[in-house]
């Protein structure tokens, strides 16, 4: 099916809902796949915090420890990266060998399950409160979110030929624990048809790389599979980006987001997920945090370009807007800016002058 589209003031407008094919082999309308998304990806309806390979800011990332601390410390999703061994086991590790962050070496797909076991895990967050970590298994994550209430998030990375058999086996878990329908999948988009294939309960993201540019057709591909969003760095991120994407029925999120201020402006621009590395920055904000005192929206005044750090310690916000700096800017330019030129993509954030 030719998907057609309008591009209207450079937003979005699905003009075609004729019938498709959706993602279980049923078939439905394009109305259908835009908008069904489960009530557990979608509630709280926004910046909804996601904890990176677990809190692993605080523990060894990817282990148990770090999982069972993301849903303590009240984090809404659990991020982890999933590979396949030698004979069939779903493990959680980011990286394909066990070189970086254990005590052995070789590559997950080369190693049986016990060999991956015999590895230690040497290294991460207050690794010597943590001995004798080992890398899970995905059924372990799958029982960690499942007890905290904690949502799945599974970068689906290191399938060996994407081999079917293995996307099969992850939803067969996942069905197993009732998570089907309160569960995400991010990945490649070949990755992500692949998952749709077997499942279409599971919310699916696919990555968008810093390098990668967001064009209409990258969207469009993402929103065929149904019940989908993009998963961006979070460089790409815009008040445009995100309208437009709403606007086709499509949620985002974006990594990796560590600073308390940028976490609380994605909030403000309507962002549906934020994935973090940081300690206290799940459902509320450690003792150690700056608080959040409203600043960003107090004054009314928007800021062109996309931001690409926060410096908190000065308390402004710097953002790069053709080759200078935001805090270059004098009283007189930063009054001149209109935030009501529909020209420019405006982020909600305010500019603290003179800090």
């Amino acid at each position: 099916m030719e998907l057609k589209s309008n591009i209207i003031n450079n937003s979005f407008a699905v003009t075609d809902l004729e019938s498709v094919k959706l993602g279980n082999g049923t078939n439905g309308t394009l109305k259908d796949m835009m908008y069904k998304f489960p009530p557990a990806i979608t509630t709280p309806s926004i910046g909804k915090t996601i904890a990176h390979r677990g809190l692993y800011s605080a523990r060894p990332e990817n282990t148990i420890a770090s999982f069972e601390a993301a849903c303590i410390a009240g984090f809404w999703g659990i991020e982890t990266d999933i590979h396949n061994t030698l004979d069939g086991e779903l493990v959680c590790i980011h990286d394909a060998t066990v070189d970086r962050t254990t005590d052995g070496t070789g590559a997950i797909n080369d190693m049986t399950y016990k060999q991956v076991q015999a590895c230690t895990v040497d290294t991460g967050s207050n690794i010597d409160d943590y001995p004798g970590l080992k890398i899970p298994k995905f059924e372990e994550y799958i029982s960690i979110c499942k007890k905290y209430g904690a949502v799945p998030i599974i970068e689906v990375k290191g399938i060996k030929n994407n081999n079917i058999k293995y996307y099969k086996k992850m939803v067969s878990i996942i069905r197993e624990y009732g998570m089907e329908d309160r569960c995400m999948c991010i990945g490649s988009q070949t990755c992500m048809e692949l998952v749709r294939s077997v499942s279409n309960l599971i919310h699916v993201q696919v990555i968008v790389y810093q390098a990668t540019a967001i064009t209409d057709n990258l969207l469009l591909n993402v929103l065929k599979l149904g019940n989908s969003g993009i998963d961006v760095h979070n460089t790409h991120v815009s008040l445009d980006l995100i309208k437009k994407c709403h606007e086709m029925g499509l949620l985002v999120n974006c990594w990796t987001v560590n600073d308390q201020y940028m976490i609380e402006s994605y909030r403000e621009l309507g962002i549906d997920f934020i994935t973090s590395n940081t300690y206290g920055l799940g459902c509320s904000i450690s003792a150690s945090q700056p608080k959040y005192d409203g600043s960003l929206k107090t004054n009314n005044k928007y800021i062109p370009g996309a931001i690409n750090e926060v410096n908190t310690k000065a308390n402004k916000a710097i953002s790069n807007l053709g080759g200078f700096k935001l805090a270059s800017l004098t009283q007189t330019e930063y009054d001149a800016l209109d935030p009501k030129d529909d020209n420019t993509i405006y982020l909600v954030i305010e500019y603290i002058i003179g800090t």
